[in-house]
């Protein structure tokens, strides 16, 4: 059984600002910012992330991801592009969280997503029957800032933005 994945810390910055909505709305005035903002962060909600229609983390964040039993080779984790697996925690047979060594996986990218794959000498251990059993945390995003985010999905953002205002 696999969760739905829960974003634990969202980007620091947003991909897409006020001001670069304005310019591609060719506002040139202030009457309007706070519904350009609105429609600013109704783009990024569209866009960005497990519910955006892209499927793409944008600027880096931290999502959990939670299984309730070891997958037979890998775990597929639920956005692209994927930077680091943060970690991979479990409830052992007595329920206490632990931290599975890194030495254990390695992120992957193939054709179909990225992935946790386990390294050919792991041994995974048992864990407490619940649907939340392990946690994966990883960090998703093209980079830190706006900047690092492809320009045709920035262009995407602010046409939204023009075609909503």
């Amino acid at each position: 059984m696999k969760l739905k994945p829960a974003l634990v810390t969202p980007p620091a910055a947003p991909f897409a600002s006020l001001a670069e909505a304005k310019a591609h709305c060719r506002v040139d005035h202030s009457d309007d910012d706070t519904l350009l903002e609105g429609l600013v962060t109704a783009a990024t909600a569209w866009l960005d992330g497990y519910s955006g229609v892209l499927g793409r983390a944008l600027v880096n964040q931290t999502w959990r991801l939670n299984l309730a039993s070891w997958p037979p080779c890998q775990v597929r984790l639920p956005l692209a592009p994927v930077s680091t697996i943060a970690s991979i925690k479990y409830q052992d047979s007595a329920n206490q969280t632990q931290t599975l060594d890194a030495a254990n996986y390695q992120l992957v990218e193939d054709a179909l997503s990225p992935a946790a794959r386990w390294s050919s000498t792991a041994s995974l251990p048992s864990l407490f029957e619940r649907p939340d059993a392990i946690a994966v945390e990883f960090i998703a995003g093209y980079g830190a800032t706006a900047d690092e985010v492809p320009e045709a999905i920035r262009l995407a953002a602010r046409m939204l933005v023009g075609t909503w205002y």
